[in-house]
């Protein structure tokens, strides 16, 4: 029983650091959706 607990626990917790990451760049992207190319003409992000 232990041992299926802490395996549900350990691939929970590998799920919700996934969904972080996930979420860190999309906040990312998000904050810099108007941001351009620091030269002139420069393609955006």
């Amino acid at each position: 029983m232990q041992d299926s607990l802490q395996t549900a626990l350990r691939i929970a917790a590998s799920g919700l650091q996934a969904q972080s990451t996930r979420l860190r760049i999309v906040s990312q992207n998000i904050a810099n959706a108007q941001s351009t190319g620091s030269t002139p003409g420069a393609d955006p992000y």
